[in-house]
């Protein structure tokens, strides 16, 4: 019964509205990465497209590292298409190149400040935040680090990440993904916290004359 059972969870199936429920002290964070660990020199990450429902595009506020100002940084989510076992949302990283309308929403979304820039370490031009006192490139390794602002562990950290969403799908082209279980927790409590604005707003039923 338990290898039924296995084959049943393994097989690829359309996410249906509120089909988001994973439990973070239940999932091995190590499972859930996948392609930042391709070997540098081969074909993997970045050659393979990514497909997206939709996007989750991130704000938050933090100190500039250079400067010491208070400035935004961005970060983008991926919701997948297709919901396989240990595959849940993940961030995207390492952005080479963005579909028109998702290019003119990040860009709209940051105010310039998040835009396509040449890292002195890595081949190729991605997508980095910038300070908008000193406009100094602030790479991934400080804001997706573990140490860095998307890591929404206490409440007030859950409030302070703004979000806009983009609904798709999407086919992204050079990009890695990163798992990270507290974004994840975070994506799971806005979206409670959503429906649950939606019902308080919702206007009450008159109560039909008899």
């Amino acid at each position: 019964m338990s290898l039924n059972r296995s084959s049943r969870n393994s097989t690829r199936r359309p996410r249906r509205p509120g089909d988001f429920k994973h439990d973070p002290d239940a999932v091995d964070e190590s499972a859930l990465l996948d392609d930042v660990h391709e070997q540098p020199g081969h074909e993997g990450a970045s050659s393979r497209p990514v497909l997206c429902q939709q996007l989750v595009l991130l704000r938050v506020l933090t100190d500039c590292p250079k400067c010491s100002g208070r400035t935004p940084v961005f970060a983008m989510m991926g919701t997948p298409e297709f919901e396989i076992e240990n595959t849940p949302t993940t961030l995207l990283r390492r952005i080479s190149s963005l579909p028109g309308e998702v290019d003119k929403a990040v860009r709209d979304f940051s105010q310039g400040h998040w835009r396509s820039d040449q890292s002195e370490k890595a081949r190729g031009a991605h997508w980095h935040s910038h300070c908008k006192h000193c406009a100094a490139r602030l790479g991934e390794t400080f804001t997706l680090g573990a140490d860095g602002p998307f890591q929404p562990r206490l409440y007030k950290q859950r409030m302070a990440i703004k979000a806009l969403r983009l609904t798709g799908p999407f086919v992204l082209k050079g990009v890695q993904r990163q798992s990270s279980l507290p974004l994840l927790a975070w994506l799971e409590w806005y979206r409670q916290r959503e429906a649950g604005a939606r019902v308080s707003r919702a206007p009450a039923k008159r109560a039909s004359p008899r």
